[in-house]
Protein backbone atom coordinates (compact mmCIF):
# COMPACT_ATOMS: atom_id res chain seq x y z
CA UNK A 1 0.00 0.00 0.00
CA UNK A 2 1.16 3.49 -0.75
CA UNK A 3 1.65 5.87 2.12
CA UNK A 4 -1.63 7.59 2.92
CA UNK A 5 -4.08 5.20 1.24
CA UNK A 6 -5.31 3.80 4.56
CA UNK A 7 -5.94 7.30 5.86
CA UNK A 8 -7.77 8.21 2.66
CA UNK A 9 -10.06 5.17 3.01
CA UNK A 10 -10.87 6.09 6.63
CA UNK A 11 -11.45 9.74 5.70
CA UNK A 12 -13.78 8.75 2.85
CA UNK A 13 -15.75 6.45 5.17
CA UNK A 14 -16.13 9.17 7.80
CA UNK A 15 -17.06 11.73 5.14
CA UNK A 16 -19.73 9.39 3.76
CA UNK A 17 -21.19 8.69 7.21
CA UNK A 18 -21.31 12.38 8.06
CA UNK A 19 -22.83 13.19 4.68
CA UNK A 20 -25.50 10.53 5.28
CA UNK A 21 -26.40 12.46 8.45
CA UNK A 22 -26.91 15.62 6.40
CA UNK A 23 -23.83 17.38 7.76
CA UNK A 24 -21.72 19.63 5.57
CA UNK A 25 -17.98 19.20 5.75
CA UNK A 26 -15.50 21.80 4.59
CA UNK A 27 -11.79 21.46 4.07
CA UNK A 28 -9.10 24.08 4.25
CA UNK A 29 -5.39 24.18 4.84
CA UNK A 30 -4.32 24.41 8.45
CA UNK A 31 -0.95 25.80 9.46
CA UNK A 32 0.95 24.50 12.48
CA UNK A 33 0.03 27.47 14.69
CA UNK A 34 -3.67 26.98 13.99
CA UNK A 35 -3.37 23.22 14.47
CA UNK A 36 -1.88 23.74 17.93
CA UNK A 37 -4.85 25.93 18.89
CA UNK A 38 -7.47 23.45 17.65
CA UNK A 39 -5.70 20.43 19.13
CA UNK A 40 -5.44 22.21 22.48
CA UNK A 41 -9.17 22.94 22.43
CA UNK A 42 -9.86 19.30 21.56
CA UNK A 43 -7.71 18.01 24.43
CA UNK A 44 -9.43 20.47 26.79
CA UNK A 45 -12.86 19.17 25.79
CA UNK A 46 -11.84 15.52 26.12
CA UNK A 47 -10.19 16.14 29.49
CA UNK A 48 -13.25 17.97 30.83
CA UNK A 49 -15.50 15.09 29.73
CA UNK A 50 -13.16 12.51 31.29
CA UNK A 51 -13.08 14.39 34.59
CA UNK A 52 -16.88 14.55 34.65
CA UNK A 53 -17.05 10.78 34.02
CA UNK A 54 -15.14 10.16 37.24
CA UNK A 55 -18.14 11.28 39.27
CA UNK A 56 -19.86 8.26 40.76
CA UNK A 57 -23.38 8.14 42.08
CA UNK A 58 -23.32 8.65 45.84
CA UNK A 59 -19.58 9.40 45.99
CA UNK A 60 -18.35 12.07 48.36
CA UNK A 61 -17.16 15.31 46.69
CA UNK A 62 -13.71 14.87 48.24
CA UNK A 63 -13.35 11.42 46.63
CA UNK A 64 -14.33 12.91 43.27
CA UNK A 65 -11.76 15.68 43.65
CA UNK A 66 -9.01 13.20 44.53
CA UNK A 67 -9.80 11.11 41.45
CA UNK A 68 -9.73 14.23 39.27
CA UNK A 69 -6.32 15.26 40.60
CA UNK A 70 -4.96 11.73 40.16
CA UNK A 71 -6.12 11.60 36.54
CA UNK A 72 -4.61 15.02 35.81
CA UNK A 73 -1.32 13.90 37.36
CA UNK A 74 -1.35 10.77 35.17
CA UNK A 75 -1.94 12.88 32.06
CA UNK A 76 0.91 15.21 33.02
CA UNK A 77 3.19 12.24 33.67
CA UNK A 78 2.37 10.78 30.24
CA UNK A 79 3.17 14.11 28.58
CA UNK A 80 6.39 14.32 30.55
CA UNK A 81 7.42 10.84 29.37
CA UNK A 82 6.49 11.50 25.73
CA UNK A 83 8.36 14.80 25.67
CA UNK A 84 11.30 13.63 27.79
CA UNK A 85 10.74 16.74 29.87
CA UNK A 86 12.29 17.03 33.32
CA UNK A 87 10.90 19.54 35.78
Amino acid sequence: MQNGIYEEIINNKIFKELNDEGLIIGKEKLDSLEAKKYLTQYIEEITRTALECLREEGAEPQEYLIKQVQLCNEIIELLKQKLSYNY
